[in-house]
């Protein structure tokens, strides 16, 4: 197996000036990480989209990472295609396509060296959470789906974060759980597997189930859950909002109100 020689994360961002800074900060931390010396890291930020101040923040978050003496990588694309699932892409292809081109590598030992990660711009990943994927890939791993946590449930009912909380360690009994703010795959399975598919939401999993289909290593890991929104208004037409909404509506409907 090649050695792992970069780490590419793709952040796919809309309107989410609230939240995007700290979330790319939480990158940073991580990325810092001794177990990750002599690792190339990148990080291209999607705005698909944005008309709010999110650019100015990833801009500066990306000047940022480019100054801190560890030879990083940092790249803001600008688009309006509108779907979560060809934003995600687009960011893997924009690693990839540096990986093809960098010096002293040849285009193969770039590929199979390399490693991308996938995270949202309303969600902080913890400090080992890239170290966490570099060794599960040391033990031949191909695909890595981590799980969620909520840290701020303001304006949910509490009975909403009972409700999630049962469901979540009923899946995770199954090690269900795939969540495009936090997945990880090596360059060649994903490509194997044909990249994320162009879906408004169901992306992550629609791409885990082709990862099994062309026969990647996949390990869910609850050891390291990234922090996410409890939000109520999503991006996703039916992503991780609307789970929880669900949960609220369904409890509307059995008791009346929710507490």
């Amino acid at each position: 197996m090649t050695a792992l020689s970069a780490m590419g994360i793709v952040v796919p961002v809309r309107d989410e000036e609230s939240t995007l800074a700290a979330s790319l900060q939480a990158l940073m931390h991580a990325m810092r990480r001794p177990a990750l010396a002599g690792v190339a890291m990148e990080v291209v930020v999607v705005l698909d989209g944005c008309v709010d101040n999110s650019l100015a923040i990833a801009t500066a978050a990306a000047r940022q990472m480019r100054s801190a003496g560890r030879g990083w990588e940092a790249t803001v694309v600008g688009t309006d295609l509108g779907n979560v699932g060809r934003a995600r892409h687009l960011g893997c292809c924009q690693v990839l396509e540096r990986r093809k081109q960098s010096p002293g590598e040849s285009h193969r030992h770039g590929i199979d060296g390399t490693w991308l990660s996938s995270t949202d711009a309303d969600s902080t990943v913890p400090p080992h959470w890239l170290v966490c994927q570099a060794r599960q890939r040391e033990q031949g791993i191909e695909a890595w789906a981590g799980t969620v946590a909520v840290a701020d449930w303001e304006g949910r009912p509490p009975a909403v974060s009972e409700r999630f909380a049962a469901h979540y360690r009923d899946v995770t009994r199954g090690q269900g759980h795939v969540h495009g703010t936090s997945m990880g795959f090596s360059a060649s399975a994903y490509l194997a597997a044909g990249g994320f598919p162009p879906l408004s939401t169901g992306e992550d999993h629609a791409l885990w189930r082709r990862l099994g289909d062309v026969g990647a290593q996949r390990v869910h890991d609850l050891s390291c859950p990234v922090t996410t929104s409890a939000r109520r208004l999503g991006r996703a037409p039916d992503g991780f909002c609307a789970t929880l909404n669900r949960f609220e509506d369904q409890l509307t409907e059995e008791h009346g109100h929710v507490d």
